[in-house]
């Protein structure tokens, strides 16, 4: 597998840190340094995707004055932010000194893959911009034509819901338009030898593919490895529950994408538009995306990392299902078992998984030294 573009992405940014103040530095068996800039360009991208891509640096400090903001984001504050990013980097450290990031293929398909899907969308919201509009007489046709559903509820919730409903319903068509444009000026080939092999779990050769888009081979040994990380990761689950979820119709209904099919489709929609996000200059174009990009990659590693490092810790036994199955009976009443079962198994091991996590990253920070300067906060650019 391809290295993952985020890497380099990461090491772009280090590096243009070098020879800058720290604001944070981790001593121990995994050294480390924040710096201010590398901060700074973490923290305002962030935000400038919650609040508006059109927001300042200076806009966003001043929403980070404001209380009531921050209850609502807690990190807003530079100071919670930065305890974040020193968890984050604790945790993905550990990680390399472990190897794991380089000898674990699953994860390297699971960044690459996630992170186009996040370029994909960051490039989307940026094309449709304009396009995604939504009139009142939209709104209020929408409520006629459910009015029974909205019965006793609160109208400015329901304005704002039928809202981001129709937003998202123009979001989705935009794309299909788009994709299938894209569609009709490639090449797309399926093999359908080979897609046959794997759905009744065949071996297949290493010369094997699956697909071609435009002359470019995904190999079956890395559409195997992708398929599995991308739904062990979704499921929090092992590779033969997986398979049990790909043969249930009732899952797959819920979820195309444990079918074969309907995850190759998914891979060639999301592999034309990663293009034509590139071809668009999507990274030029937007500064902010590298950063983004960056502290996603490290929080997928963490997570990653911390479910494999910490799998033991969160099996569920039978008798732990079958007593939350009879402490919340009623909620259960018409749901078929098996479904049942999977969503308590779920929530025990997510449960379970949350726990080990906060003593695994306690430990981490016990075993090393940690300084901060969140002075550095409150200079200006001048005084940096």
């Amino acid at each position: 597998m391809k290295k993952s573009v985020l890497i380099t992405l990461f090491c772009i940014i280090t590096l243009s840190s070098c020879g800058k103040e720290w604001v944070a530095k981790i001593e121990g068996k995994s050294p480390s340094k924040i710096y201010i800039d590398e901060f700074n360009s973490l923290y305002y991208a962030q935000h400038r995707m919650s609040y508006g891509e059109e927001k300042t640096n200076e806009e966003i400090d001043k929403l980070a004055e404001n209380l009531n903001y921050i209850q609502r984001n807690p990190l807003l504050d530079k100071k919670k932010f930065l305890d974040q990013l020193i968890q984050i980097e604790l945790v993905v450290n550990k990680a390399k000194n472990d190897n794991f990031i380089e000898n674990d293929e699953e994860l390297q398909s699971y960044i690459d893959t996630y992170t186009q899907g996040a370029v994909v969308n960051f490039y989307a919201q940026k094309k449709f911009k304009d396009k995604l509009v939504v009139s009142d007489e939209e709104i209020a046709k929408e409520y006629e034509t459910n009015m029974e559903m909205f019965k006793n509820a609160d109208m400015d919730k329901v304005e704002n819901y039928i809202k981001q409903q129709l937003l998202q319903k123009k979001f989705v068509s935009l794309g299909n338009e788009l994709i299938e444009e894209l569609k009709t000026g490639s090449t797309i080939e399926k093999n359908a030898d080979v897609i046959k092999k794997i759905k009744n779990d065949e071996t297949t050769e290493d010369k094997d593919w699956v697909v071609k888009i435009d002359g470019k081979e995904l190999k079956a040994k890395d559409y195997i490895t992708l398929y599995y990380s991308q739904l062990k990761t979704l499921y929090n689950t092992d590779k033969e529950h997986i398979d049990t979820l790909r043969k249930t119709p009732e899952a797959v209904e819920k979820n195309p994408l444990l079918s074969h099919d309907g995850f190759i489709e998914q891979y060639i929609r999301q592999d034309l538009m990663y293009k034509k996000a590139v071809d668009d200059k999507v990274f030029e174009t937007n500064p902010d995306l590298k950063s983004l990009i960056t502290l996603q990659e490290k929080n997928l590693i963490m997570s990653y990392y911390l479910k494999d490092k910490l799998g033991k810790e969160t099996e569920v036994t039978e008798d732990e299902i079958t007593g939350f199955y009879q402490q919340n009976a009623d909620k259960f009443a018409n749901v078929p078992a098996d479904q049942a079962e999977n969503y308590i198994r779920q929530q025990i091991s997510q449960q379970k998984l949350q726990r080990a996590m906060s003593n695994f990253i306690t430990a981490l920070k016990e075993e090393s030294k940690i300084e901060k300067k969140p002075e550095l906060f409150t200079k200006t650019e001048e005084q940096k």
